[in-house]
């Protein structure tokens, strides 16, 4: 017997926000599944963030403030929240990726206590 396989294939997503996906993902059917909150690190344990980021890895996401507005791959998910999550800016000043957001961007994020994604350079 042989069988055809389409290595074309692939999943889609439906197309809307990041974190609504998330949820659904990890949809317990309880109350509070569709809390945002859901996805802090107080209430979203460490197997949990790895199953998430195993389902989202090489996502292709659009950066809503990103003027490219390209798809970027989703490489990985961070275990802290973004108002904790550091990084190391290019004058080597180190700044939180909720405080970047305000003070650089002027976008103040809605839920800074939400785990971060990384997402794959443009190049």
């Amino acid at each position: 017997m042989y069988l055809n396989i389409d290595i074309a294939t692939g999943i889609m997503f439906k197309e809307g926000p990041l974190i609504q996906l998330c949820l659904e993902y990890l949809d317990d059917g309880s109350h509070h599944s569709q809390d945002p909150n859901r996805l802090t690190p107080r209430r979203l344990n460490d197997r949990e963030r790895i199953s998430l980021q195993r389902f989202l890895t090489n996502l292709q996401v659009l950066i809503t403030y990103d003027s490219g507005r390209a798809p970027r791959p989703i490489q990985k998910l961070t275990p802290q929240g973004a108002d904790t999550a550091m990084f190391t800016m290019r004058q080597g000043q180190s700044i939180s990726v909720a405080n970047y957001f305000r003070q650089e961007l002027n976008k103040p994020l809605k839920y800074p206590q939400l785990i971060c994604v990384e997402v794959g350079s443009l190049y």
